[in-house]
């Protein structure tokens, strides 16, 4: 891990990284699940 990592890691506190990072995982789940379905939908 980078000095700069590391620093903006202890700038952001755990509330802040979790309130980041939890919409960006919801996107993900969001967009697997829609990548899943459709693949289900669409034939070959």
């Amino acid at each position: 891990m980078s000095f700069v990592q590391s620093f903006f890691l202890t700038l952001i506190t755990a509330k802040e990284r979790s309130f980041f990072l939890h919409p960006l995982i919801q996107k993900l789940f969001f967009f697997r699940k829609l990548n899943s379905g459709f693949l289900k939908v669409v034939p070959g």
